[in-house]
This record gives structure tokens, sequence and C-alpha cells, in this order.
């Protein structure tokens, strides 16, 4: 059975507390932040691109997760290309 078609209209800014919201509502088991794509979240093991969203930028990422890194994770972001962040 294939998941419902997600729709999502904001006029908002791009927030990752709104993202983190949507993926909660929508039951996501993953929230995806890459910049030069849109922010997805999968569902049901399929990857939903939230394409009312604008396609992040590496300087839009930066600045959406930095808030929310611990120092040790703000320190390694310069070295690596992809990081999991876990909330429980």
């Amino acid at each position: 059975m294939r998941p419902e078609r997600i729709d999502i209209l904001y006029t908002k800014t791009m927030d990752i507390a709104e993202l983190l919201n949507i993926t909660i509502e929508k039951k996501a088991s993953d929230l995806h932040i890459i910049p030069g794509y849109h922010p997805s979240i999968r569902v049901n093991g399929q990857l939903f691109a939230l394409k009312t969203y604008p396609v992040l930028t590496p300087e839009s990422t930066k600045e959406m997760l930095l808030p929310i890194l611990t120092d040790e994770k703000k320190n390694l972001t310069s070295d690596i290309t992809m990081m999991n962040i876990d909330f429980v």
C-alpha cells in the first residue's frame, strides 16, 4: 500500500522545528536535510520531497542546523559531508 500524497503548504521561512513537526505529524521515520535538494521525509520506507520548501543551499542548511548541534558536532562540521542527528 502506497502512503498518501503529502501536500504541505507553508509560506514561512524554513525552520528546523517546523520540519521536525512535519516529520512527527506525518509519522515519518527520517528527515533528510541535504544541500542541493528539498527537505525530504521518509514515510513507510519511501522518500517524499517537501517541494513547497526551497531547495537547500549549504548556507541555509548550516544556518538551520548549527543552533541544534552540540559543540562537539559543531567542531566537526567543516570536515564532514554527512551527519546523523538523533532525537528521542
